[in-house]
């Protein structure tokens, strides 16, 4: 083969594949993103409260379920990075009353703390809320953000 031949061949099958990609990449990038999920739709639980920024911990979770076919509902909190804080026991109503000095011992104030509720229905998860944030400006002991908490008496006067 001629070095006139072998230029046009080589270029041909270089360009070929940068080509596919210009042309696939719009349609793969489209592939990557995450589905829009409409929250209002029926069927997903709509959390009602606690969210935002509020000056004590919340004293009880809100929700209206997703459905009339729902068993039960179980809470679920979350640190930012998502590690599981806690998660109630099954609930049979959409209102969950709770201890902040039990559920939220440890986490300071000024943390992002997230829920969402999970439901389960015929035995089989059924569908689950949004995640929702909130974070306390006193933590469930009275301490501030920067504040050290004293969970306990000091052992020396």
């Amino acid at each position: 083969m001629s070095e006139s031949t072998r230029s046009p061949a080589v270029a041909f099958w270089v360009a070929l594949p940068i080509l596919a990609a210009l042309l696939l990449l719009p349609a793969g990038w489209r592939n990557l993103r995450p589905l829009a999920i409409d929250v209002e739709s029926p069927g997903i639980p709509q959390i009602e409260g606690p969210e935002g920024s509020l000056p004590v911990p919340p004293r009880e979770f809100r929700w209206t379920p997703g459905g009339d076919d729902v068993e039960w509902s179980q809470v679920l909190l979350y640190r930012a990075t998502f590690e599981r804080l806690w998660e109630s026991p099954p609930l049979a109503e959409p209102v969950f009353p709770v201890d902040p000095r039990e559920v939220f011992r440890g986490i300071p104030a000024g943390e992002e703390v997230w829920w969402k509720v999970r439901e389960v229905a015929d035995g089989r998860a059924r569908a689950a809320s949004r995640l929702v944030r909130f974070s306390f400006e006193v933590d469930a002991f009275g301490h501030g953000p920067g504040e050290a908490p004293t969970y306990a008496r000091p052992l020396v006067d």
